[in-house]
């Protein structure tokens, strides 16, 4: 049962973890982070880094942790307050303790291959490319060859969605690389700001995309794997 859940059984340092919050105007902003240790009754978490600069964070803000856990095909989830910014070689989010850790489903991470058209924008200058491998928490594309586009730069998206509706959410770089001869580059890129509104379309394509795969025999759900592993 989930309150048998120990946080340093589920939290661990040196684990990735996805941090999420909302700002004030309801957009939900995600930061890639990872556990650094415990401390009395304080979970430490690495300090956000965007573009080479630690995010600090509001003393009482409210965090949600999502940690991907493949091996068992689920993901924690739980909720902490910022308690401190802690400055230091490695800038610290001190933060409360966990009291209850949720299992959920890996559908937030479930990537599906797509082809959707994509426009990034960095300092009013456009690049054109097209998503190959998207999921709530980011997506891979191939885009034309572009200096600005680099390893933690954040980029202002545009994804237009089969129908011809479009998504306007910022993105940071996680990953480039050059390819096809240096005639393309291929980036990994997970969101950054996302309305919830615009979270909610992007979850119904994704699971209309894994149903349609599910039907087609190509992707078992996950309900066939769980019954494979028992066989």
């Amino acid at each position: 049962m989930t309150d048998k859940l120990q946080i340093e059984d589920v939290f661990r340092p040196g684990d990735n973890v996805l941090m999420e919050m909302y700002d004030k105007g309801g957009v939900i902003k995600n930061y890639n982070t990872r556990v650094e240790d415990f401390e009395d009754d304080y979970l430490l978490l690495q300090m956000p880094i965007i573009q080479r600069v630690p995010v600090r964070l509001r003393e009482g803000r409210e965090l949600t942790l999502w940690r991907k856990d493949d091996l068992n095909k689920q993901a924690y989830l739980t909720s902490v307050q910022v308690v401190e910014n802690r400055p230091g070689k490695i800038s610290l989010l001190v933060c409360s303790k966990p009291k209850e850790i949720s299992i959920t489903s890996r559908r937030r991470f479930y990537r599906c291959s797509v082809q959707l058209p994509l426009t990034c924008w960095v300092d009013k200058i456009s690049t054109a490319g097209t998503i190959t491998d998207l999921s709530l928490s980011g997506f891979y594309a191939i885009v034309d060859p572009s200096p600005q586009i680099k390893a933690g730069v954040v980029l202002d998206l545009s994804i237009e969605m089969p129908g011809g509706s479009f998504l306007s959410l910022v993105g940071e770089v996680i990953r480039d690389q050059k390819i096809s001869d240096n005639k393309k580059s291929g980036v990994a890129i997970d969101f950054r700001e996302i309305t919830e509104g615009m979270r909610d379309i992007l979850n119904t394509y994704l699971f209309q995309q894994q149903r349609e795969l599910i039907r087609r025999g190509v992707l078992f759900s996950e309900e066939n794997d769980d019954e494979k592993d028992e066989e």
